[in-house]
């Protein structure tokens, strides 16, 4: 019999060793390295007795290679889950959106970010079309009744059964028996194989589990979603070769101190892993934002002096966002800046800007924030021109239009540079209703072939010329 081999995984980020240590090398993490024993590769076995029905990741298996021109092009079936935004990530185009049928896909996300509520109602939905089987290990099947019903989906009875299990082998049985065409495996880390001599959620067991189930899922036809649970960084946990396997990683984030959700695409076989989708959760689950630009603006009655538009890239998607300021003389000896969504840092510089290039008395307690909760990362520097025109705004009490927005990197000198994707922010700011659009002299630029877009924009060359332009307009209050 052939001896079994011991290598060392980080279960953070999946990184091999060849013996243990404290601390990982990778992901600079600490205890988090397990010994994992692996049996040899068998030389004389034939491989198509290995890979037979199984197809590896892929779900196929040639014994000869295939020249390009050979090749047809595959037009891949999907099936809607019912929720747009969920389809919008999955992939697809016109009518045919959604899961790409005998899919494998993992699903990772915070506890309380909304999974198992997203699966539920997905599963449900395609319970009125199809068998499908939900597979839960992390809570008994009384718990998912009580969900369901709490959720009123609509669902049929006979096609939606429950298993609560968590070993591995059982549920795939069962799922063949009742010819399920789809499946849910909640989770990942809850599940294990008799035949792998590991704990439950162990990277061996995660990484044996998410291949059978792969190899199993392929060979039935069934397409089969995989909940999995992240680390204290809010990645996917366990080894990286989890990810490796499937042939889609989602990510549901919970937008902070807010009912916002937002669906990330981290890798897609079938579609674009730059879409995102949006949802609000409720009591009747996760709905759909549909226009996530309103969502992230305040209405026309709290409009006031201090309001500013811009327009963020979310991987594929243009969002009109709000920031709000508030300028006041200081409560105290000390001055208070206070950055909500946005860079502190960043606030930091730009009122230093202002002070240095725009001659004005920063010398306040000043407050920024983003309207809806939605976070501008710190790497993003394309709101700084609404962050400037909000500042003044409430400095000299002055409202601007909802009808305009800003778009613009300010450097140090006060100089305003173009952003990535910039003409599509600019394009997707005037369909949604915007009507001028102050912009820096490249993008401006950028722009000529487009004249019509053009017609709406104002040159915006450096701070001082911005200002010049709000300060005519504060006299004319």
């Amino acid at each position: 019999m052939s001896k079994t081999k011991s290598q060392y995984l980080c279960n953070e980020c999946g990184a091999c060793f060849g013996r243990w240590q404290g601390q990982c090398n990778a992901c600079g993490s600490w205890n988090t390295i397990s010994e994992v024993k692996t049996a040899p590769i068998n030389l004389k076995a034939n491989p198509s007795t290995v890979l037979q029905g199984k197809g590896g990741y892929a779900g196929v298996s040639d014994k000869k290679g295939h020249k390009i021109s050979e090749i047809s092009e595959k037009i891949y079936k999907r099936i809607s889950t019912g929720l747009e935004e969920l389809d919008l990530v999955m992939g697809g185009s016109g009518q045919n959106t959604g899961i790409t049928i005998g899919s494998v896909n993992l699903i990772s996300g915070a506890p309380g970010a909304g999974k198992t509520t997203m699966l539920t109602q997905v599963i449900a939905m395609l319970s009125l079309e199809m068998p499908v089987v939900y597979a839960t290990s992390e809570e008994n099947k009384e718990q998912f009744a009580a969900r369901l019903k709490r959720l009123g989906c609509n669902f049929n009875n006979d096609n939606l059964l429950v298993i609560n299990n968590d070993n591995l082998d059982e549920i795939l049985e069962e799922c063949k028996e009742v010819e399920a065409k789809f499946a849910v495996i909640d989770s990942i880390q809850s599940v294990y194989l008799p035949s792998i001599e590991s704990a439950k959620g162990g990277p061996s067991q995660v990484v044996g589990c998410g291949t059978t189930i792969n190899q199993f899922m392929k060979s039935n036809k069934i397409t089969c979603f995989i909940v999995g649970h992240v680390t204290k960084n809010n990645t996917a946990a366990g080894p990286q070769a989890l990810a490796h396997i499937v042939d889609s990683h989602i990510h549901l984030d919970r937008i902070e101190s807010t009912d916002t959700r937002l669906l990330r695409s981290n890798k897609n076989r079938f579609g674009s892993e730059e879409a995102i989708g949006l949802f609000t959760m409720s009591e009747n689950g996760l709905v759909c934002i549909s226009n996530p630009s309103e969502y992230f603006m305040s209405s026309e009655d709290e409009h006031g002096s201090g309001t500013a538009s811009l327009c963020i890239r979310e991987g594929n998607r243009s969002l009109l966002v709000e920031v709000q300021a508030l300028v006041d003389k200081p409560l105290g000896e000390n001055v208070r800046q206070i950055a909500s969504g946005i860079s502190y840092n960043r606030l930091q510089i730009l009122l230093t800007i202002l002070k240095k290039h725009g001659k004005e008395d920063v010398y306040k307690d000043v407050i920024v924030s983003t309207v809806g909760g939605i976070k501008i990362t710190d790497t993003d520097h394309s709101g700084d021109l609404a962050i400037l025109a909000a500042i003044v705004s409430s400095l000299h009490d002055f409202v601007i239009s909802q009808r305009y927005a800003f778009i613009g990197e300010v450097t140090l000198t006060g100089a305003v540079k173009n952003v990535p994707d910039g003409v599509k922010r600019v394009e997707a700011s005037i369909k949604q209703g915007k009507e001028q659009i102050y912009v820096g002299s490249q993008l401006y630029a950028a722009l000529a072939n487009k004249t019509e877009v053009k017609e709406k924009c104002v040159e915006v060359k450096h701070i001082s010329n911005l200002l010049n332009a709000m300060q005519k307009k504060a006299r004319r209050k």
